[in-house]
């Protein structure tokens, strides 16, 4: 998969195998990684001091209804001129899907679609409560001081990031969403499991 630079790859270590025959053994594995690996959700403390960890984000702002919107192929940076674009009146949840959804089995890129302060002030003023992309980061990388997480992490209340999303199999449209952060007490990401289903 790919992983962000300076976090350590994912590691499945085994430290013990189940045996044909011997009924009390098992199979255990070692599992190392960071709390940003793969889809993760980012908790406000990931950049605000004293904010919110992982595992005091409520349920109710991670699980409801979600607007998938696929950005055109050229799109390199959304900004609040590419939301305005878009149909969003009335999501509460918006995932991005962009070209970086290609990339997501290829070596880390710096070049991947993300959102500009603009993007997050916007989406921050119309009081979307989860932001999602299809790649590691909703920032441009090295972007100095990451005024974007800021912007979405310390609005009140937080706009709760979720990122390293997978949309490949699903279309634009309205589902719904749930996402499953690890409750790691104190933490500031979880990798988690994300699943949308169409609204009925």
């Amino acid at each position: 998969m790919v992983v962000y630079p300076g976090d350590p790859p994912p590691d499945c270590r085994p430290l013990s195998i189940v045996q044909p025959g011997r009924p009390h053994s098992c199979s255990v594995t070692q599992v190392s990684l960071s709390s940003h690996t793969g889809t993760h959700v980012d908790a406000p403390c990931h950049f605000v001091a004293g904010a919110a960890s992982i595992d005091e984000l409520p349920l109710d702002i991670l699980c409801g209804s979600a607007r998938i919107v696929e950005l055109p192929r050229g799109a390199q940076m959304i900004d609040r001129a590419a939301l305005e674009r878009l149909s969003l009146h009335g999501a509460e949840r918006v995932l991005f899907k962009t070209a970086n959804s290609e990339r997501l089995d290829e070596p880390f890129t710096a070049d991947y679609v993300h959102l500009d302060e603009s993007a997050a002030e916007w989406l921050r003023d119309r009081k979307v409560r989860l932001v999602g992309i299809d790649y590691l980061s909703v920032e441009a990388p090295g972007n100095p001081g990451h005024p974007v997480h800021h912007i979405l992490l310390e609005a009140e209340p937080p706009v709760i990031i979720v990122e390293g999303l997978d949309l490949r199999p699903v279309a634009a449209g309205d589902y719904e969403l749930c996402v499953l952060p690890l409750r790691l007490v104190g933490v500031d990401g979880s990798p988690a499991r994300a699943m949308v289903r169409p609204l009925r």
